[in-house]
């Protein structure tokens, strides 16, 4: 008799084995990774990336899904590359590429001079370069992962999402198009793709949370099965300034500038919470400083790019103490205090969030 009832159990289990494994919707989870624009401050989302690789377990980013604009998108694709499960592997492939890029990697002064082509060429200079770079980079690789890029469309005004899986070779107009995205507005001229002109990604979407849940649906179909990860790395955060009465014409401008993007970025944020309240947004970090005031993204030399790499570090281990979510709430909270009049920086929130962190005082 107990024999007979040993063997029923084990009968028993076998079969909810098998229901279970027959069910994967019961546990499957999508994990996407979102990556903004932000020209040369791609550096500081390359490093909040490896941090992640570093200190997560590999479960926990074996991303299914990454979209980027611009700068994001240059990321995303490198990321691409790579399987789910190999994120290590995309880290090595990605600190090695910020860490041997030069300018004259991305672009070139054209032979006629920068005034010449601010008024007869599309852009002031050539991003021939970066394409070649592409290339170069992503030979014998193959896209590996879902992967979204987001342009412009110049013509339309439109932006447009260019939607890749896993393939056995890159696809033809997988560079063109991620040039396209990282063409920056008169910096750069267009990209030309399938009769099309394309510009910066970022000019309508600098980030696209949609294209990630989007595309995760096509794994899921329940929203509260989605997590997704975002890593900003244009302006999410803002100094107060003072002695305006000094500034001149070009400050005030550039000052106007630093306002626009930063409460259009925030928005972004803000409105993708509010969209998709079922989705987890596990960790969503943005520069705590000021990563460079340069009126055009462009400085690739070694002290900038080092500088992101190390706030980088920093906002991923604040992050990664302060839990899911932590992040988030410390910009949200400081988005809100400034709307309503305040001037305490990001940096005040994060260090509150880490002191009542459940390991213990901030460093």
């Amino acid at each position: 008799m107990i024999i007979f009832r040993t063997s029923c159990l084990k009968v028993l289990f076998l079969c909810l084995t098998i229901l279970l494994l027959s069910q994967p919707s019961l546990c499957k989870k999508c994990r996407a990774l979102a990556l903004s624009g932000g020209g040369d401050k791609g550096s500081y989302q390359a490093s909040v990336f490896i941090e992640f690789t570093n200190h997560l377990p590999i479960a926990e980013v074996s991303y299914d899904v990454v979209t980027g604009a611009s700068a994001g998108s240059l990321n995303g694709a490198g990321i691409s590359l790579f399987a789910p499960g190999h994120e290590k592997d995309a880290a090595t492939f990605i600190y090695g590429l910020w860490h041997s890029i030069k300018s004259s990697d991305i672009l070139k002064v054209p032979d006629d001079g920068i005034l010449y082509s601010l008024f007869f060429k599309q852009g002031i200079f050539d991003n021939s370069p970066l394409e070649e770079f592409l290339y170069k980079q992503s030979k014998g690789k193959t896209i590996e992962r879902k992967f979204t890029v987001v342009v412009t469309n110049s013509e339309t005004g439109f932006s447009e999402f260019i939607d890749y899986n896993h393939s056995d070779t890159i696809p033809e107009d997988a560079i063109p198009t991620i040039v396209g995205s990282s063409a920056i507005p008169f910096a750069f001229p267009p990209m030309k793709r399938e009769g099309k002109t394309l510009i910066d990604g970022g000019c309508i979407w600098n980030l696209d949370v949609t294209g990630a849940i989007r595309r995760c649906k096509e794994v899921v179909e329940d929203e509260k099965d989605i997590i997704v990860d975002i890593i900003l790395c244009t302006r999410y955060y803002l100094e107060e300034r003072k002695n305006l009465k000094n500034f001149s014409a070009l400050d005030h401008y550039f000052r106007a500038r630093e306002i626009e993007e930063w409460q259009f970025n925030m928005q972004d944020v803000e409105r993708a919470v509010e969209m998709y309240p079922d989705v987890n947004f596990r960790y969503v970090i943005g520069p705590s400083e000021i990563l460079s005031n340069s009126p055009i993204p462009l400085d690739f030399s070694e002290d900038h790019l080092n500088k992101c790499f190390e706030i980088g570090q920093k906002d991923a281990e604040a992050a990664l103490r302060m839990g899911e979510g932590g992040y988030l709430s410390a910009m949200m909270d400081h988005y809100k205090e400034y709307k309503n009049g305040g001037n305490r920086d990001l940096r005040d929130f994060i260090n509150l969030r880490l002191e009542s962190a459940p390991h213990g005082e901030s460093e």
